[in-house]
């Protein structure tokens, strides 16, 4: 070390951690100084006033004082011995105030031994220096690390450190010295500049640290800390400066105003795409993430895929290494959950090259991924965009969920209430149905009930024409409008055939077509149905067993009403009417004054039917009907003569007909016999009573068959018999007869006895008869008729007695004449 004293420079070393004392006066010693240590400020001073002290270091933080105190205290009374300040935790402030007490040197703790032995003795060669004070400041601006600035009470540069050269992107210090401090104060700030300068150079005030703005000769915008302090140079006042360069600091802070606004932005979002497309369009230019990528998961597909990117993320991202579900980096994030960092992305993870340093992979729960391409050292801000992203995409699925339930709890509500309104048309029905006395009464009455609601807005039942295959209106209610004269519909082949009537009445199921603006089926009737509002309808067929009595077409004003649950509802309205009519035709057919009977010729190739199948096993087979007798439970006990045929055969036959629920033998021949059963449907009497013909004789063979039957006065002959036709082949009308049945006073004979009789007097009544019970000798004896009902011989004869007892009152009393 170079020095003009004749000994080693001595130098007291004052507080300070020991570990940190021992290595620095190691140092010092190295290169030629006499350490000595003082624990307090006093004890510094002692020793400097003992003499032969030539330069003090120390520490910020003393027992009961400061090292800033300690420098003033020995200006006051030693000016120029040098006093370098080396705290443990410095800041700007603390150097300002260092320097201003006229500290020669500043050097941070974590600085290095050898900046320390530099200052030193830069501080030692100022002292012998002609001009001591200019040199001392120099050389004390020069070796700060912080940015220091000297100026005048005009706020023109005096000196400054290559710290604040670099800083301003000066390329040397003499294009600093004498250039106002102004011309590098933002214009925004250039108030608060001033205002500080007055506070500093004419009221001797120190200010800060204050935030500024510095606009460096380049044009780039640096934010920095400053504190200021007043002083003296060359003799006259000044200004010194130090800065702190915060402008990543400002930057991050900034990020996270902005990321705090869009927060709020998001708060409001309804949906996970909008705050993704949000924050990759804030991305670039508020929170400098260049390359940011949103992956979904998309649930159809089962794959990652980008909702939404930059356009460095567009142009950069290599998709085939981060999508796979095959070694792809962001599936395997979105797979563990654990996030990834890639130090070197353009080793294929980056295409091109990327403004970035490295990209995070953030996993998003069970949403996604995030990708983001920035600078090293972004893990913090990457982190907390990732948590916050992911709670708001978790708010939103979890209130997007209690909407959902919301609103199926609504939509369920409003489907109870409306099954209920529908559950309340058909009691009205039903109750309807008990007074209704005619089909058309029927039909009229539940088009009625159906649309005095606000449910549905047309009803109408139309009826099928085999022959033609048309579908003709018979009844209808509500807003009509000429709809039902402006279309046509039918159920074959052709085009008017494939919309819902004609479906349901080939298939025998209801039809539902959800939106007449979109089904493709229903383009015949499309403009016609949208120019009076129907927007959705159901054709439901009025079916009781196998008969089709029509198809019951309903309109509503509201697509896609028709659900399952209403769907069955309304079946069972189908129903309930289908076998009201059924009902009432029966009862036509048997209680009707004038009749028309019919004798027709059947032929057939084939047939459904179990007792057409079994004549046609064996030529020479013949079936004739002797007596049809209503029994109960929707069943008919039938009594009937099989020729060609043994009894034996016609039993086993007989036996495993489902359709048939009891047989018993009656009279027996060696190739014939005469047996009753009792019958359930889809038998050939069954399918004439359901179609309104009553059976007075029928004659079937293996391939043909003649039939006498007689429908109700009115009835159209030619429709019933192209159904005949339909069910069993080829038809032929041998004759026709129209004819009043006998009739008693006031009513028919058979009304007044349907009034007379229970359905179990009738029942056992009818059954003696046929069965022989009159005839002498009896065919069949009381106990056995009773054990073919199921009833005790005594019961039987009860009921018998009260049948005949009433018949006989019929016969004697009731002669009133209308």
């Amino acid at each position: 070390m170079t020095n003009t004293h004749t000994r080693s420079p001595r130098l007291v070393f004052v507080g300070g951690p020991e570990d940190q004392r021992s290595s620095t006066r190691a140092a010092l010693s190295e290169v030629g100084f006499d350490v000595e240590s003082a624990d307090t400020a006093a004890a510094c001073l002692d020793a400097i006033a003992e003499g032969s002290v030539d330069a003090v270091v120390t520490a910020y933080e003393l027992p009961e004082s400061t090292g800033v105190d300690l420098v003033q205290s020995v200006r006051e009374r030693f000016a120029t011995l040098p006093v370098v300040l080396s705290p443990a935790d410095g800041s700007e402030r603390i150097a300002g105030k260092a320097l201003a007490e006229g500290a020669s040197g500043y050097v941070g703790s974590d600085q290095s031994p050898a900046v320390l032995v530099s200052r030193l003795e830069a501080c030692l060669a100022e002292r012998d220096s002609p001009d001591e004070e200019t040199g001392r400041y120099r050389n004390l601006i020069q070796t700060s690390p912080a940015p220091i600035n000297i100026f005048d009470e005009d706020g023109t540069t005096l000196w400054g450190n290559d710290a604040v050269v670099e800083l301003l992107g000066l390329s040397s210090r003499s294009e600093l010295i004498g250039r106002s401090i102004f011309e590098f104060i933002h214009p925004e700030d250039q108030e608060i500049a001033e205002s500080e300068l007055a506070e500093i150079v004419t009221e001797e005030i120190a200010t800060g640290p204050t935030y500024m703005r510095l606009v460096r000769d380049d044009g780039e915008i640096r934010h920095v800390r400053i504190a200021t302090a007043p002083g003296r140079f060359q003799g006259e006042r000044i200004g010194q400066a130090v800065a702190v360069d915060v402008t990543a600091l400002r930057t991050q802070e900034r990020r996270l105003e902005r990321l705090n606004e869009l927060l709020a932005e998001w708060i409001e979002s309804e949906t996970k795409a909008s705050i993704a497309e949000s924050l990759v369009g804030a991305a670039e230019a508020e929170l400098n993430l260049p390359v940011t990528a949103v992956l979904f998961l998309d649930e159809e597909t089962g794959e990652l895929r980008p909702v939404s990117q930059t356009a460095g993320a567009q142009t950069h991202l290599d998709n085939a290494a981060l999508l796979p579900k095959d070694g792809g980096l962001a599936w395997e994030v979105f797979l563990s959950g654990d996030a990834n960092v890639v130090e070197n992305p353009g080793d294929g993870i980056l295409e091109g090259e990327a403004p970035v340093e490295q990209v995070y992979l953030e996993p998003l729960g069970r949403h996604g991924v995030l990708v983001v391409g920035a600078d090293a050292g972004e893990c913090d801000f990457v982190e907390i965009l990732t948590e916050n992203l992911r709670a708001m995409f978790d708010r939103i699925e979890r209130e997007s969920l209690l909407s959902q339930r919301e609103t199926l709890l609504a939509e369920q509500n409003e489907r109870l209430g409306r099954l209920e309104r529908i559950n309340s048309v058909v009691r009205n029905v039903a109750k309807g149905l008990v007074g209704a006395s005619t089909r058309a009464e029927i039909e009229t009455a539940v088009c009625r009930e159906l649309v005095d609601t606000d449910l549905y807005t047309l009803a109408w039942v139309g009826e099928h024409e085999p022959s033609t295959g048309a579908v003709r209106p018979r009844a209808s209610a509500g807003d009509e409008r000429g709809y039902l004269d402006a279309v046509s519909i039918s159920a074959d082949d052709s085009e008017t055939g494939q919309g819902p009537a004609g479906r349901a009445i080939r298939t025998h199921e209801s039809q539902v077509v959800d939106d007449t603006l979109t089904d493709p089926p229903f383009e015949p009737w499309r403009e016609a149905a949208l120019e009076r509002g129907y927007r959705a309808g159901i054709s439901l067929p009025l079916v009781y067993r196998d008969s089709l009595y029509g198809i019951l077409n309903i309109y509503s004003t509201q697509p896609e009403v028709f659900d399952d649950d209403e769907r069955e509802v309304l079946e069972e309205l189908s129903d309930l009417v289908a076998h009201a009519i059924n009902a009432i035709e029966s009862k036509r057919a048997l209680v009707s004054d004038s009749v028309v009977e019919l004798e027709l010729e059947l032929q057939w190739e084939a047939s459904a039917y179990p007792l057409v199948e079994f004549l046609e096993a064996e030529s020479g087979r013949t079936f004739e009907l002797e007596a049809t007798i209503p029994a109960e439970e929707d069943t008919y006990r039938i009594i009937s003569t099989f020729e060609g045929v043994s009894p034996d055969a016609v039993e086993a036959f007989t036996e495993r007909t489902r359709t048939v629920h009891s047989v018993q033998l009656l009279g027996r021949r060696e190739d014939a016999c005469t047996v009753e059963c009792v019958v359930a449907d889809d038998n050939v009497v069954f399918w004439l009573i359901d179609h309104g013909a009553v059976p007075r004789s029928l004659t079937l063979s293996h391939d043909s068959g003649r039939l006498v039957v007689e429908l109700p006065a009115g009835a159209d002959v030619r429709r019933f018999i192209e159904m005949l036709a339909a069910e069993f082949g080829d038809v032929e009308l041998r004759s026709r007869r129209d004819h009043e049945r006998s009739v008693r006073p006031r009513q028919t004979f058979l009304t007044t006895v349907e009034n007379r009789l229970t359905d179990r007097q009738r029942e056992i009544l009818e059954t003696a008869y046929f069965s022989g019970y009159f005839e002498k000798p009896r065919r069949r004896t009381g106990g056995e008729i009773a054990e073919s009902i199921g009833i005790s011989q005594p019961t039987f004869s009860d009921h018998l007695r009260a049948s005949q007892r009433n018949l006989l009152e019929l016969l004697y009393e009731d002669r009133t004449v209308e």
